[in-house]
Parts: C-alpha cells; structure tokens; sequence
C-alpha cells in the first residue's frame, strides 16, 4: 500500500473539500444571469421609425462582478469549529451616449451631452484647482 492509497482512505465520506458549498454551478449560473443584461441589446436599441428617419440610441454599458469565498476555522487550540461561504454581488450601469439617424439624405451620429455631468465636472475641477493654490500660498510646513 503506498502513502498516497492511505491519504485517499483516511479521508472521511463527508470531507468534499475546500468550499463545498460554493459549486462551480452556482458561480456559472450568476455568471451566465449577468452576461444576459450586458449584451449588445443593451448598448444599441431597437430601431424607431418616424417616416423616412430611422433613430438608433446607443448607450455605453458598464458591468462590474465580484465574487469571493473563504474558509476558516477557530482561532485557538480548544475551538474545533470550521466553515465557509462564499457571496458575490455586480452592478451594471447604462447612460445614452449617442443617437444614429439614418435619414433619405445620409446618416449621422448625434452625441448626447449631459449638461449636469459636465457642471460637475467643471465644480470638482474648480474645487481641486482652489484647494492647491491655497496650499501653495501657504508655503511648507514646519
């Protein structure tokens, strides 16, 4: 009998091994649950036609997923306790980002601007710039 027949006999029945309760099927299964919002439909939407002019909205769509497990057991000597788990969560966001318009005289692309976006940006920026000069006015520390 070789060392590697004992390992596998002395395993017990009920030992499935590290994360036994997160199985690949749950993982693919939140995989493939996701992966149906983020498709194409999602970037490019159904034509609408307003006599000869046809509107396509095209938006831009960003996914995020995380998923994770553990395992661990007790910290000292007397604790026999063990477990694991694992848990997973995502979040898609979606904003138009152009309009195309295939009219009898050609097709064009027509960007869609978000004014309060830009506010925005322009207010952090501003902020930003402000705070720096005020340090800088305030020479270095001592």
């Amino acid at each position: 009998m070789t060392e590697e027949q004992t390992v596998e006999e002395e395993k017990k029945p009920e030992d499935k091994g590290e994360f036994a309760n997160v199985t690949v099927d749950n993982l693919q299964r939140t995989m493939d649950k996701f992966m149906e919002v983020a498709n194409v439909n999602a970037v490019y939407a159904r034509p609408v036609r307003q006599g000869d002019t046809t509107i396509i909205n095209c938006s831009e769509v960003v996914a995020v997923l995380a998923l994770g497990v553990g395992e661990g057991g007790g910290g000292d000597k007397e604790s026999t306790g063990h477990g694991s788990g694992g848990g997973g969560g995502g979040r898609i966001f979606a904003r138009p980002v152009a309009a195309i318009v295939a009219s009898p005289s050609g097709v064009t692309v027509q960007p869609i601007v978000d004014p309060t976006k830009i506010g925005i940006a322009v207010l952090t920026t501003l902020g930003f710039m402000f705070a720096m000069i005020g340090r800088m006015r305030r020479g270095p520390r001592r």
